[in-house]
């Protein structure tokens, strides 16, 4: 029996890197101020992973930090409403996120304040 054997051509080497950049994660936001924000929910994240010994990614995704600095909920009922909070990662964390978006709105006001 005869057995035939295709050969594909090898896939092209990438130009660029497999990674996307620090910079295109800075251009996501226009404002200074959101982009310090984003820095600040980050570090929290961070914060509470190293102390529970988690992936930062189970506290809130990346995704979530993002709505919360593009909504900036002022409660928590208004914190319920953001995509990846649910009731209990409400429970365990919507307050030490609150205060910190919070004192952002107080220290910096809000985007489109003319202030």
């Amino acid at each position: 029996e005869k057995v035939f054997l295709r050969k594909y051509p090898r896939p092209a080497k990438r130009s660029g890197p497999l990674f996307r950049v620090r910079e295109a994660k800075e251009r996501e936001f226009d404002t200074p101020g959101a982009m310090l924000l984003w820095e600040e929910l980050r570090d929290l994240r961070l914060k509470i992973a190293r102390e529970k010994d988690l992936p930062p990614f189970t506290i809130f995704h990346d995704s979530t930090l993002k709505e919360m600095v593009n909504y900036l909920p002022q409660s928590l009922a208004e914190m319920s409403h953001v995509y990846g909070v649910g009731e209990r990662k409400l429970e365990a964390y919507g307050t030490q996120f609150l205060e910190v978006i919070l004192h952002h709105i107080r220290e910096y006001g809000f985007p489109d304040d003319p202030s």
